[in-house]
């Protein structure tokens, strides 16, 4: 059967056809702006709270888009279960090693925003887990609860740090107290050259004593040198006792005044030449005047 058409009625099909081409296209354009003919690779990711998340959330990688959020569901362990649609041209960025994390701006949409791993890394299976920087993050409320016990426990006095500064406050007293063992080894030391030079002055034999023994001189000038750099330690590592140190550094340079007379006594000179001359091996540079 022929069917004709009026000039009118062609008019109206040949703008209905056009009309429908249009919207195809426009379809089509709607459709590769919001991903629609996209190809994805599900994954899943586990958050500690849901706030910010939803679906059709988007997903970037390098802030490009990458994917949208097509599930938000309470896991069974009563975390947040997300599951991620990524765009299959970017799969190969989700690899191990990969984070993914919530970016939730004060202007804008939130995002979620993944974080490739290493080049050279194992891609993560189709459906597989991408973890998230939130299960890492720390929890501020639990932060300021441990802070304010460690505050409590330096303010207890039985704590560790009251202890410690009790035991050094002990050590302090021990240090500066005259019949403690620094005072008395300074005491002592002092004590010791004092007789020598006595010895000396006496001359009762005392000098050949020395000249057979003449090690004995190093060993004290030793000592007083160590006596000095220990003296200078506790000055710096214990300010308080600073007096104290002071009256030992006093009695310590008693001491090397009287080792310095030892070593400039004219009879002890005499009997060094002598032995030097016996004996070439001896260098006594430095002990004369």
């Amino acid at each position: 059967m022929h069917f004709k058409f009026k000039h009118i009625q062609k008019i109206v099909g040949g703008f209905f056809l056009l009309s429908c081409i249009i919207v195809i296209i426009l379809l089509v354009i709607v459709a590769r702006g919001q991903k629609w003919l996209q190809a994805y690779v599900p994954y899943v990711s586990y958050f500690e709270e849901g706030k910010g998340l939803r679906v059709g959330t988007a997903v970037t990688i390098k802030g490009l888009d990458a994917g949208r959020i097509f599930s938000v569901d309470l896991g069974p362990d009563n975390r947040v279960k997300v599951g991620i649609n990524v765009f299959r041209h970017y799969a190969d960025k989700i690899n191990k090693g990969a984070k993914i994390s919530l970016i939730q701006p004060i202007i804008g949409s939130s995002s979620l925003e993944i974080v490739p791993g290493p080049d050279n890394a194992t891609p993560i299976a189709r459906g597989g887990i991408i973890p998230s920087l939130d299960e890492g993050k720390i929890d501020v409320k639990e932060l300021i609860d441990n802070t304010t016990r460690l505050i409590e426990n330096l303010k207890n006095p039985q704590g560790n740090l009251m202890q410690t500064l009790s035991n050094v406050n002990t050590a302090t007293k021990r240090v500066a107290n005259p019949q403690g063992d620094l005072m008395q080894a300074l005491a002592n030391v002092n004590t010791a050259t004092t007789k020598l030079a006595d010895a000396l002055g006496a001359q009762k034999g005392t000098i050949g004593m020395l000249m057979e023994k003449r090690e004995l001189y190093d060993k004290l000038n030793s000592a007083a040198l160590r006596l000095d750099n220990v003296l200078g330690i506790i000055e710096e590592s214990s300010p308080t006792i600073k007096d104290s140190i002071s009256a030992a550094r006093t009695d310590l340079e008693e001491s090397e005044k009287v080792i310095r007379s030892l070593q400039k006594n004219f009879f002890i000179r005499g009997n060094i030449e002598k032995r030097m001359k016996e004996d070439s091996s001896l260098n006594f540079e430095g002990r004369a005047p």
